[in-house]
């Protein structure tokens, strides 16, 4: 993929995008500022600012493939594949939006603008829904401040009766802004249900059908599932 660098947009120095194998971010990168996390070679993941200092987010990059489940396809299907029955997605693992500044609709604008994305580049993203609090969280009015303690002093889930309706609420919102629920293979600390990705109306046919084959059983995204989910399997998500 040519990256296109509008004349209005300035890339920081220390900003290799040939680092980044995800399209996606590579975009993101030009649209918000953003921190990189890895060794020297790869970037494991990304951290977004918003340029009006309101919120971040996370990313992993798309460094392994997610592959289908050929069980669930034709000869036919499989066939016209060519064998390559593997996609790349970055995941989308965390949005935080200072306490100041939650319920404006700032989720949404970003969903949106993160879809905008993948539709021009063809590439799907993974998002999970599992609610977190920063750890020694308190009122940061400063979305670096909030950032650094994030990154510092960790993050985890709120205790169950708040994290259960937290987690309905986003699954629902993901639901509405045009995500999908799906199997994700790499997961070990989320269910199905809280397992979601954006199919950009560009992906390829066969990234389109490996990623049917992994949402064949719906009774495995049933929100109910979450009721009897075990929220202390991990501390740091």
């Amino acid at each position: 993929m040519t990256m296109e660098f509008p004349e209005d947009i300035e890339i920081d120095e220390d900003i290799d995008l040939s680092r980044i194998f995800s399209p996606n971010l590579k975009l993101l990168c030009l649209k918000y500022k953003s921190i990189f996390a890895g060794t020297h070679d790869n970037v494991d993941d990304i951290y977004f600012f918003d340029k009006y200092k309101r919120f971040f987010f996370t990313f992993t990059d798309s460094i392994c493939n997610i592959y289908g489940d050929s069980e669930h396809c034709t000869i036919d299907e499989i066939r016209n594949t060519k064998g390559d029955f593997a996609f790349s997605a970055p995941i989308l693992r965390s949005i935080y939006v200072l306490k100041g500044y939650r319920k404006k609709g700032l989720q949404q604008e970003l969903i949106e603008d993160i879809k905008r994305v993948c539709e021009e580049t063809g590439e799907p993203v993974v998002a999970i829904a599992d609610p977190y609090i920063i750890n020694k969280s308190r009122y940061e009015n400063c979305i670096y401040k909030a950032w650094y303690k994030f990154c510092v002093d960790g993050y985890s889930r709120p205790p169950k009766e708040r994290w259960l309706p937290q987690a309905k609420a986003q699954c629902k919102r993901f639901k509405e802004l045009g995500f999908e629920n799906f199997i994700f293979p790499e997961a070990e600390i989320t269910i199905p249900p809280q397992q979601f990705i954006y199919v950009p109306t560009t992906a390829l046919p066969a990234t389109k059908l490996a990623i049917r084959t992994l949402q064949t059983d719906p009774s495995k995204f049933s929100l109910d599932l979450l009721n009897d989910f075990d929220i202390n399997n991990t501390t740091n998500i």
